[in-house]
């Protein structure tokens, strides 16, 4: 499903902005099993490196990764 919407995002242009051209965007998509009882700063931090990790590899991407129990 993410890449379905960084390709839609991709397939964007910009008109009539001060800088046209096509949108991008990186994502990073963290997988939780189970959803029990979780401490969200610890997903948001895992979560933020993993579009760390989009952007250092070029941007315009997804990187997905499972949550570390």
């Amino acid at each position: 499903m993410a890449e379905r919407i960084r390709l839609a995002i991709e397939g964007t242009h910009l008109h009539g902005m001060p800088t046209e051209g096509a949108v991008t965007v990186s994502l990073g998509v963290l997988s939780v099993d189970p959803p029990g009882d979780l401490d969200r700063s610890v997903l948001y931090s895992e979560v933020a490196e993993l579009l760390y990790q989009a952007k250092q590899q070029g941007r315009n991407r997804v990187v997905s990764g499972r949550h570390r129990t």
